[in-house]
């Protein structure tokens, strides 16, 4: 079974991304980024599903048609916007952080078999995630309204 971070790779290369638009961070900053999102977001620490112990509510929203990544852009206070993109591998370690933007982020999860993954501005200040039951949670005033606005 191939891993995320290689479909990742396969997506970036399908849609003609150069590495400026999809940056995998090399270790120690990986770590340093899981870390920090972990602390902020996160009320017992590193665990499979971060969504499931987040320290705020946030809002959350299912689409049933499995299409959140599709309203990702209209979500985020600026779509071109430097952010992390994490993307969830089956196992509790190490989730992969790319560098990227919610446009390029929505594109990738597009073209790949489904996966969880969370969107963080690189100031810590929201989070956005969809999880395995089609299920987007905004935690941050910002992100928070626009999925509370949004159509499901």
């Amino acid at each position: 079974m191939e891993s995320i971070a290689h479909e990742l790779r396969q997506a970036a290369a399908k849609l003609r991304l150069s590495p400026s638009e999809m940056r995998e961070l090399p270790e120690p900053e990986n770590a340093d980024v899981v870390t920090a999102v972990l602390s902020n977001f996160v009320k017992s620490g590193h665990r499979r599903w971060w969504w499931e112990d987040f320290r705020e509510p946030g809002v959350a929203r299912r689409f049933h048609e499995g299409d959140g990544w599709k309203r990702i852009p209209g979500i985020v206070p600026d779509c071109m916007e430097r952010i992390w993109f994490m993307a969830e591998d089956g196992r509790v370690a190490p989730y992969r952080v790319y560098e990227t933007t919610a446009e390029t982020a929505s594109a990738l999860v597009g073209e790949c078999s489904g996966f969880e993954y969370y969107l963080v501005a690189k100031n810590l200040s929201w989070l956005i995630c969809e999880n395995h039951h089609h299920v987007v949670i905004a935690i941050g005033d910002q992100v928070e309204q626009q999925l509370a606005a949004s159509a499901g």
